[in-house]
């Protein structure tokens, strides 16, 4: 089952108790559709909602082998889409644009918000603040490198007399490498939600 979830602002009333099961009903028979013609269409009170062009390497199921359809572009190629995983993608926009015409707040869909993707990446910025960090403490690990070898070689450089907190230079580089890496694998995991990449982000 899709679990669904808002929070409405603190200023505003709770709205009415929806019915998650229509909702629910209505994301699998997008997914249907989907997954026999590559289409995210779905008709709902006399109008017909859709998110992007059919896809015509995901009619039937795709590509036997459950790999990327011969007509994504290469961002969703590189990033590991399957014609399974875009009809998601894509049914939770179709039902966004429904929920819209209702009035009605986003929900989330599998734990998470409905993100618009970018040459394949799920949540760009959160990607991009992921990389901003690595690069930070790529961009300490040199100097703390530098620091920690001439300390263990007994070289006096300007790094091994800047004080008592030089001793802890070797610590500073191991958590420097150690925190690169954790954001690493936190950009690749917002640029690609899947229980590997999830899995190497939490450990």
């Amino acid at each position: 089952l899709v679990i669904f979830g808002g929070v409405a602002p603190a200023a505003r009333a709770e709205p009415p108790q929806e019915d998650w099961t229509l909702w629910n009903n209505l994301y699998q028979r997008c997914l249907y559709n989907c997954g026999f013609d590559g289409c995210s269409r779905l008709g709902y009170k006399d109008v017909t909602y859709a998110t992007g062009g059919c896809v015509e390497g995901c009619r039937n199921g795709g590509p036997k082998d459950g790999g990327a359809a011969p007509d994504f572009d290469l961002g969703m190629k590189l990033t590991g889409w399957t014609c399974q995983t875009d009809c998601k993608y894509r049914c939770m926009h179709t039902l966004q644009a429904i929920r819209g015409s209702e009035g009605l707040p986003p929900a989330k869909y599998y734990g998470k918000w409905s993100f618009t993707r970018v040459f394949g990446v799920q949540e760009i910025v959160s990607t991009l603040a992921s990389l901003a960090n690595m690069g930070v403490h790529l961009w300490f690990i040199p100097s703390v490198y530098g620091a920690a070898r001439n300390r263990t070689s007994g070289a006096p450089t300007e790094a091994t007399s800047a004080g008592p907190g030089s001793a802890f230079a070797g610590t500073w580089l191991v958590n420097a490498a150690i925190n690169a890496n954790a954001w690493l694998w936190s950009a690749v995991f917002h640029a690609r939600d899947t229980r590997w990449t999830e899995f190497m982000d939490y450990t």
